[in-house]
């Protein structure tokens, strides 16, 4: 998993996943600290010569399909 460089919160990642597999899910214990962690994918391009192709979305579907 490379990331693309834009930081997506954990309720939507939750959500997406929720959608794709047309299960409910409830977050339990949210904080309401504000906290952020976005990966730099400049080294993956560098060395790989890769950037990200598809959105988070679809990357979630193809992943649940397996």
């Amino acid at each position: 998993n490379i990331c693309s460089g834009h930081g997506t919160p954990i309720r939507d990642v939750v959500g997406l996943f929720s959608k794709a597999l047309h299960l409910p899910y409830i977050l339990k214990n949210l904080s309401r600290k504000k906290r952020q962690s976005v990966g730099v994918s400049k080294k993956a391009e560098h060395l790989l010569a890769w950037h990200a192709k598809i959105p988070l979305e679809k990357a979630v579907r193809k992943y649940v399909e397996l």
